[in-house]
Protein backbone atom coordinates (compact mmCIF):
# COMPACT_ATOMS: atom_id res chain seq x y z
CA UNK A 1 0.00 0.00 0.00
CA UNK A 2 1.12 3.55 -0.64
CA UNK A 3 0.20 6.77 1.11
CA UNK A 4 -1.67 9.07 -1.32
CA UNK A 5 -0.30 12.57 -1.85
CA UNK A 6 -2.49 15.61 -1.30
CA UNK A 7 -2.84 18.40 -3.86
CA UNK A 8 -1.30 21.80 -3.19
CA UNK A 9 -3.97 24.56 -2.89
CA UNK A 10 -6.67 21.93 -2.19
CA UNK A 11 -6.07 20.76 1.39
CA UNK A 12 -7.08 17.20 2.09
CA UNK A 13 -7.62 16.31 -1.58
CA UNK A 14 -5.79 13.18 -2.75
CA UNK A 15 -4.54 13.65 -6.30
CA UNK A 16 -5.43 11.15 -9.02
CA UNK A 17 -4.83 11.17 -12.75
CA UNK A 18 -8.49 11.71 -13.66
CA UNK A 19 -11.82 12.14 -11.93
CA UNK A 20 -12.70 8.55 -12.85
CA UNK A 21 -9.69 7.38 -10.82
CA UNK A 22 -11.03 9.35 -7.86
CA UNK A 23 -14.41 7.64 -8.27
CA UNK A 24 -12.70 4.26 -8.30
CA UNK A 25 -10.81 5.22 -5.16
CA UNK A 26 -14.09 6.25 -3.54
CA UNK A 27 -15.78 2.96 -4.39
CA UNK A 28 -12.79 1.11 -2.97
CA UNK A 29 -12.87 3.18 0.23
CA UNK A 30 -16.56 2.30 0.69
CA UNK A 31 -15.68 -1.40 0.47
CA UNK A 32 -18.64 -2.05 -1.79
CA UNK A 33 -19.70 -5.58 -2.58
CA UNK A 34 -22.26 -7.24 -4.87
CA UNK A 35 -24.83 -7.12 -2.05
CA UNK A 36 -24.62 -3.33 -1.74
CA UNK A 37 -26.68 -0.78 -3.66
CA UNK A 38 -25.44 2.61 -4.85
CA UNK A 39 -27.94 5.28 -5.89
CA UNK A 40 -26.83 7.39 -8.87
CA UNK A 41 -28.47 10.12 -10.96
CA UNK A 42 -29.60 8.75 -14.31
CA UNK A 43 -28.35 11.98 -15.89
CA UNK A 44 -24.61 11.37 -15.80
CA UNK A 45 -21.79 10.07 -17.96
CA UNK A 46 -20.63 6.47 -18.13
CA UNK A 47 -17.44 7.40 -16.26
CA UNK A 48 -19.56 8.00 -13.15
CA UNK A 49 -21.36 4.70 -13.58
CA UNK A 50 -18.43 2.43 -14.40
CA UNK A 51 -16.53 2.33 -11.06
CA UNK A 52 -19.66 1.34 -9.14
CA UNK A 53 -20.73 -1.32 -11.63
CA UNK A 54 -17.47 -3.07 -10.89
CA UNK A 55 -18.39 -3.53 -7.24
CA UNK A 56 -22.08 -3.10 -6.44
CA UNK A 57 -25.67 -3.00 -7.66
CA UNK A 58 -26.67 0.37 -9.14
CA UNK A 59 -30.07 2.06 -9.01
CA UNK A 60 -30.97 5.36 -10.62
CA UNK A 61 -32.97 8.40 -9.58
CA UNK A 62 -34.38 11.16 -11.79
CA UNK A 63 -33.55 14.86 -11.64
CA UNK A 64 -35.65 17.92 -12.37
CA UNK A 65 -35.61 19.72 -15.77
CA UNK A 66 -33.46 22.48 -14.22
CA UNK A 67 -30.87 19.88 -13.08
CA UNK A 68 -31.80 20.07 -9.41
CA UNK A 69 -32.41 17.04 -7.20
CA UNK A 70 -35.78 16.72 -5.47
CA UNK A 71 -35.34 15.59 -1.84
CA UNK A 72 -38.69 13.79 -2.04
CA UNK A 73 -37.33 11.68 -4.91
CA UNK A 74 -34.33 10.76 -2.78
CA UNK A 75 -36.48 10.08 0.29
CA UNK A 76 -38.64 7.66 -1.69
CA UNK A 77 -35.62 5.87 -3.13
CA UNK A 78 -33.96 5.51 0.28
CA UNK A 79 -37.12 3.85 1.60
CA UNK A 80 -37.12 1.16 -1.10
CA UNK A 81 -34.18 -0.82 0.22
CA UNK A 82 -30.76 -0.85 1.78
CA UNK A 83 -28.72 1.87 0.06
CA UNK A 84 -25.07 2.12 1.02
CA UNK A 85 -24.13 5.27 -0.89
CA UNK A 86 -25.80 8.11 -2.79
CA UNK A 87 -24.06 10.28 -5.38
CA UNK A 88 -25.16 13.82 -6.24
CA UNK A 89 -23.70 16.00 -9.02
CA UNK A 90 -23.18 19.76 -9.01
CA UNK A 91 -24.04 20.14 -12.69
CA UNK A 92 -22.13 22.77 -14.67
CA UNK A 93 -20.73 24.36 -11.52
CA UNK A 94 -24.10 24.99 -9.80
CA UNK A 95 -24.37 23.51 -6.31
CA UNK A 96 -27.45 21.41 -5.59
CA UNK A 97 -29.84 23.77 -3.74
CA UNK A 98 -31.28 21.03 -1.48
CA UNK A 99 -27.95 19.40 -0.67
CA UNK A 100 -28.22 20.01 3.08
CA UNK A 101 -31.63 18.34 3.25
CA UNK A 102 -30.33 15.42 1.18
CA UNK A 103 -27.32 15.16 3.48
CA UNK A 104 -29.66 14.97 6.48
CA UNK A 105 -31.68 12.19 4.83
CA UNK A 106 -28.49 10.21 4.24
CA UNK A 107 -27.20 10.75 7.78
CA UNK A 108 -30.47 9.53 9.28
CA UNK A 109 -30.22 6.28 7.32
CA UNK A 110 -26.49 5.65 7.53
CA UNK A 111 -25.99 6.30 3.81
CA UNK A 112 -22.68 7.73 2.63
CA UNK A 113 -23.12 10.85 0.49
CA UNK A 114 -20.74 11.28 -2.46
CA UNK A 115 -20.63 14.84 -3.80
CA UNK A 116 -19.41 14.95 -7.38
CA UNK A 117 -17.71 18.33 -7.80
CA UNK A 118 -16.11 17.57 -11.17
CA UNK A 119 -17.98 20.57 -12.62
CA UNK A 120 -17.84 22.82 -9.55
CA UNK A 121 -14.17 22.89 -8.58
CA UNK A 122 -14.00 26.70 -8.20
CA UNK A 123 -17.55 27.35 -7.01
CA UNK A 124 -17.79 28.71 -3.47
CA UNK A 125 -18.95 26.02 -1.03
CA UNK A 126 -18.21 23.18 -3.43
CA UNK A 127 -17.26 19.97 -1.61
CA UNK A 128 -18.50 21.03 1.81
CA UNK A 129 -21.52 18.69 1.93
CA UNK A 130 -20.50 15.20 0.87
CA UNK A 131 -18.88 12.57 3.05
CA UNK A 132 -16.74 11.83 0.02
CA UNK A 133 -16.00 14.49 -2.58
CA UNK A 134 -14.88 13.97 -6.19
CA UNK A 135 -12.93 16.60 -8.13
CA UNK A 136 -11.72 16.99 -11.70
CA UNK A 137 -9.00 19.62 -12.06
CA UNK A 138 -8.62 19.36 -15.81
CA UNK A 139 -12.22 20.46 -16.44
CA UNK A 140 -11.68 23.89 -14.83
CA UNK A 141 -7.93 24.53 -14.81
CA UNK A 142 -5.32 24.71 -17.61
CA UNK A 143 -3.84 21.29 -16.83
CA UNK A 144 -3.61 18.13 -18.99
CA UNK A 145 -4.96 15.76 -16.36
CA UNK A 146 -6.06 15.68 -12.76
CA UNK A 147 -8.75 14.42 -10.42
CA UNK A 148 -9.04 14.11 -6.69
CA UNK A 149 -10.83 12.59 -3.71
CA UNK A 150 -11.49 14.29 -0.40
CA UNK A 151 -12.88 12.65 2.74
CA UNK A 152 -15.10 14.73 5.02
CA UNK A 153 -15.34 11.90 7.54
CA UNK A 154 -13.66 11.05 10.81
CA UNK A 155 -13.16 7.43 9.83
CA UNK A 156 -10.23 5.56 8.39
CA UNK A 157 -7.87 7.11 5.89
CA UNK A 158 -7.46 6.14 2.24
CA UNK A 159 -4.81 3.60 1.39
CA UNK A 160 -4.42 2.06 -2.04
CA UNK A 161 -1.94 1.03 -4.70
CA UNK A 162 -0.80 3.66 -7.17
CA UNK A 163 1.24 3.14 -10.30
CA UNK A 164 4.59 4.97 -10.32
CA UNK A 165 4.18 8.61 -11.33
CA UNK A 166 6.22 8.01 -14.49
CA UNK A 167 3.14 6.32 -15.98
CA UNK A 168 0.98 9.39 -15.32
CA UNK A 169 3.67 11.71 -16.65
CA UNK A 170 3.96 9.68 -19.87
CA UNK A 171 0.19 9.75 -20.44
CA UNK A 172 0.12 13.44 -19.64
CA UNK A 173 2.74 14.13 -22.31
CA UNK A 174 0.58 12.22 -24.82
CA UNK A 175 -2.46 14.29 -23.83
CA UNK A 176 -0.50 17.51 -24.35
CA UNK A 177 0.78 16.29 -27.73
CA UNK A 178 -2.70 15.23 -28.90
CA UNK A 179 -4.14 18.58 -27.84
CA UNK A 180 -1.40 20.48 -29.66
CA UNK A 181 -1.91 18.39 -32.81
CA UNK A 182 -5.71 18.36 -32.37
CA UNK A 183 -5.84 14.57 -32.44
CA UNK A 184 -9.18 13.25 -31.16
CA UNK A 185 -8.43 9.51 -31.05
CA UNK A 186 -8.71 7.75 -27.68
CA UNK A 187 -5.79 5.47 -28.52
CA UNK A 188 -3.15 5.57 -25.78
CA UNK A 189 -5.40 7.73 -23.61
CA UNK A 190 -6.53 6.92 -20.08
CA UNK A 191 -10.12 6.81 -21.33
CA UNK A 192 -9.18 4.54 -24.19
CA UNK A 193 -7.59 2.04 -21.87
CA UNK A 194 -10.43 2.20 -19.36
CA UNK A 195 -13.17 1.92 -21.98
CA UNK A 196 -12.35 -1.62 -23.00
CA UNK A 197 -15.39 -2.98 -21.24
CA UNK A 198 -18.60 -4.00 -22.87
CA UNK A 199 -21.80 -3.86 -20.89
CA UNK A 200 -22.67 -0.77 -18.84
CA UNK A 201 -25.95 -2.21 -17.59
CA UNK A 202 -26.61 -1.66 -13.88
CA UNK A 203 -27.30 -5.38 -13.59
CA UNK A 204 -23.82 -6.27 -14.78
CA UNK A 205 -21.83 -6.36 -11.52
CA UNK A 206 -18.19 -7.21 -12.19
CA UNK A 207 -15.70 -8.62 -9.76
CA UNK A 208 -14.25 -6.21 -7.21
CA UNK A 209 -10.61 -7.02 -7.75
CA UNK A 210 -8.26 -4.48 -6.27
CA UNK A 211 -6.70 -2.39 -8.99
CA UNK A 212 -3.91 0.11 -9.14
CA UNK A 213 -4.68 3.72 -9.82
CA UNK A 214 -2.82 6.46 -11.61
CA UNK A 215 -1.63 9.39 -9.50
CA UNK A 216 -1.80 13.05 -10.46
CA UNK A 217 0.98 13.83 -12.94
CA UNK A 218 3.83 16.21 -12.20
CA UNK A 219 2.63 18.45 -15.05
CA UNK A 220 -0.85 18.81 -13.57
CA UNK A 221 0.50 19.40 -10.08
CA UNK A 222 2.68 22.24 -11.36
CA UNK A 223 -0.20 23.71 -13.38
CA UNK A 224 -2.53 23.73 -10.39
CA UNK A 225 0.08 25.52 -8.30
CA UNK A 226 0.44 28.41 -10.75
CA UNK A 227 -3.14 28.77 -12.04
CA UNK A 228 -4.91 32.09 -11.42
CA UNK A 229 -8.21 30.99 -9.93
CA UNK A 230 -9.62 34.54 -9.79
CA UNK A 231 -9.00 35.14 -13.49
CA UNK A 232 -10.52 31.80 -14.47
CA UNK A 233 -13.67 32.45 -12.44
CA UNK A 234 -14.00 35.99 -13.83
CA UNK A 235 -13.62 34.89 -17.45
CA UNK A 236 -16.02 31.95 -17.15
CA UNK A 237 -18.69 34.08 -15.49
CA UNK A 238 -18.27 36.80 -18.16
CA UNK A 239 -18.87 34.32 -20.99
CA UNK A 240 -21.78 32.67 -19.19
CA UNK A 241 -23.51 36.04 -18.78
CA UNK A 242 -22.87 36.78 -22.47
CA UNK A 243 -24.76 33.60 -23.46
CA UNK A 244 -27.55 34.44 -21.01
CA UNK A 245 -28.13 37.67 -22.88
CA UNK A 246 -27.92 36.02 -26.32
CA UNK A 247 -30.32 33.19 -25.40
CA UNK A 248 -32.73 35.68 -23.90
CA UNK A 249 -33.34 36.89 -27.48
CA UNK A 250 -33.28 33.45 -29.14
CA UNK A 251 -36.30 31.50 -30.38
CA UNK A 252 -34.34 28.29 -30.95
CA UNK A 253 -32.66 27.74 -27.56
CA UNK A 254 -33.41 28.31 -23.91
CA UNK A 255 -30.87 28.31 -21.07
CA UNK A 256 -31.08 25.51 -18.53
CA UNK A 257 -29.99 27.99 -15.84
CA UNK A 258 -31.76 31.35 -16.05
CA UNK A 259 -29.36 33.25 -13.78
CA UNK A 260 -25.82 33.11 -12.45
CA UNK A 261 -25.71 33.35 -8.62
CA UNK A 262 -22.76 34.89 -6.85
CA UNK A 263 -19.97 32.44 -6.09
CA UNK A 264 -20.75 30.08 -8.97
CA UNK A 265 -17.93 29.27 -11.40
CA UNK A 266 -19.79 27.75 -14.38
CA UNK A 267 -18.56 24.94 -16.59
CA UNK A 268 -20.07 25.54 -20.00
CA UNK A 269 -23.47 27.06 -20.83
CA UNK A 270 -26.13 24.34 -21.18
CA UNK A 271 -29.14 25.07 -23.39
CA UNK A 272 -32.26 23.14 -24.36
CA UNK A 273 -33.45 23.04 -27.95
CA UNK A 274 -36.04 20.97 -29.78
CA UNK A 275 -33.96 21.49 -32.91
CA UNK A 276 -30.64 20.44 -31.40
CA UNK A 277 -29.45 18.54 -34.48
CA UNK A 278 -29.89 21.62 -36.66
CA UNK A 279 -27.91 23.76 -34.21
CA UNK A 280 -25.12 21.20 -34.06
CA UNK A 281 -25.01 20.94 -37.84
CA UNK A 282 -24.89 24.72 -38.25
CA UNK A 283 -22.09 25.00 -35.70
CA UNK A 284 -20.15 22.17 -37.31
CA UNK A 285 -20.33 23.95 -40.68
CA UNK A 286 -18.41 26.78 -38.99
CA UNK A 287 -15.81 24.41 -37.59
CA UNK A 288 -17.34 24.39 -34.10
CA UNK A 289 -17.95 21.07 -32.32
CA UNK A 290 -20.53 21.51 -29.58
CA UNK A 291 -20.71 19.06 -26.70
CA UNK A 292 -23.67 17.03 -25.47
CA UNK A 293 -23.83 16.29 -21.73
CA UNK A 294 -24.75 13.44 -21.96
CA UNK A 295 -26.07 10.85 -24.41
CA UNK A 296 -27.75 8.33 -22.13
CA UNK A 297 -28.13 4.68 -23.17
CA UNK A 298 -31.82 3.87 -23.63
CA UNK A 299 -31.70 1.17 -20.95
CA UNK A 300 -29.90 3.27 -18.36
CA UNK A 301 -32.53 4.51 -15.93
CA UNK A 302 -35.20 4.34 -18.64
CA UNK A 303 -37.90 5.20 -16.08
CA UNK A 304 -36.22 8.57 -15.40
CA UNK A 305 -38.10 10.70 -17.92
CA UNK A 306 -36.58 14.09 -17.13
CA UNK A 307 -33.06 12.71 -17.46
CA UNK A 308 -33.73 11.21 -20.89
CA UNK A 309 -35.51 14.37 -22.03
CA UNK A 310 -32.47 16.41 -21.03
CA UNK A 311 -30.22 13.95 -22.82
CA UNK A 312 -32.26 14.36 -26.01
CA UNK A 313 -32.45 18.17 -25.98
CA UNK A 314 -29.46 19.70 -24.20
CA UNK A 315 -26.36 21.12 -25.81
CA UNK A 316 -23.45 22.89 -24.16
CA UNK A 317 -22.19 26.20 -25.52
CA UNK A 318 -18.50 26.86 -24.87
CA UNK A 319 -17.19 29.40 -22.40
CA UNK A 320 -13.66 30.41 -21.45
CA UNK A 321 -11.13 29.10 -22.41
CA UNK A 322 -12.93 27.38 -25.33
CA UNK A 323 -14.65 30.44 -26.81
CA UNK A 324 -12.50 32.32 -29.35
CA UNK A 325 -14.05 35.45 -30.89
CA UNK A 326 -14.89 33.84 -34.23
CA UNK A 327 -16.82 31.06 -32.52
CA UNK A 328 -18.62 33.57 -30.32
CA UNK A 329 -19.79 35.55 -33.36
CA UNK A 330 -20.74 32.47 -35.38
CA UNK A 331 -22.79 30.90 -32.59
CA UNK A 332 -24.42 34.20 -31.77
CA UNK A 333 -25.67 34.48 -35.36
CA UNK A 334 -26.83 30.87 -35.32
CA UNK A 335 -28.84 31.35 -32.13
CA UNK A 336 -30.43 34.54 -33.48
CA UNK A 337 -32.11 32.67 -36.33
CA UNK A 338 -35.82 31.97 -36.12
Amino acid sequence: MTIPVEVERFPGVIGTFMGRDALTLASSYLELSAGDTVLLPAYSCKEVLRPFLKRAHVEFYDIQPNLTIDPDEIRAKLHTGKIKALLIINYFGFLQPFRDEIKQLCSERGVMLIEDCAHSLLTEGSGETGDLVIYSFRKSLPVPDGGGLKLNTNGRSVSTKFYPKIYSNALSVLIIAKSTLRVRSSVFSRAGVADRTGDHSPNNVASAKEERLLPLSSFARAGIARASFADIVHNKRRDFEFWLEVCGRSNVAAPVFESLPQGVCPLGFPIRSEDRDSLMSGARSQGIDLMIHWRLPSGSGSECRNSHSLSAQTLTLPIYPDLPPRHREGLQTLLARG
